[in-house]
């Protein structure tokens, strides 16, 4: 519940602009009952990028198991993939803009496993689909800011 809420209000107003008191209001909550689930607005942050691409992910490898060729389940993987940040762009844009996240370790740390899950997806759904004549243009995924 307090995930959600938090997802709700950062992408409507943004991180930064969203205060622990409109999450634990959202949530019919007390302040004090806020700090007892989370130690900080960016552990909950932290939380909330987890919870949302744990979920991406687990629903991209239920479709990879469906059966069928590899084109078609990569084609599934992919609908999911932008089906979700459809349905979240405003949470999405609220992570790609400057300054809206705070960067220290453990979320620069986190953006970086995420990049390097959503790489090696490609990677391997496009071995698949195309074998090794693929490998030579592997390296145009692996791209940096």
């Amino acid at each position: 519940m307090i995930i959600e809420a938090g997802m709700k209000l950062f992408a409507s107003k943004g991180y930064n602009t969203t205060s622990v008191q409109e999450i634990a209001d959202e949530c019919h909550m007390s302040k004090g009952a806020f700090y007892l689930y989370f130690k900080s607005k960016e552990a909950l942050l932290i939380s909330i990028l987890h919870y949302y691409y744990d979920k991406v992910f687990t629903r991209i490898h239920e479709v990879q198991t469906e059966g069928g060729t590899p084109k078609e389940a990569y084609r599934k993987q992919l609908t999911v993939y932008y089906d979700n940040i459809l349905q979240q762009k405003d949470f999405i844009k609220m992570q790609l803009s400057d300054r809206a996240l705070p960067l220290n370790e453990e979320t620069q740390q986190l953006a970086k496993q995420i990049r390097l899950a959503t790489i090696q997806l490609h990677i391997d759904n496009i071995k698949q689909v195309y074998g090794d004549a693929a490998i030579p243009y592997m390296a145009d995924l692996c791209f940096d800011d």
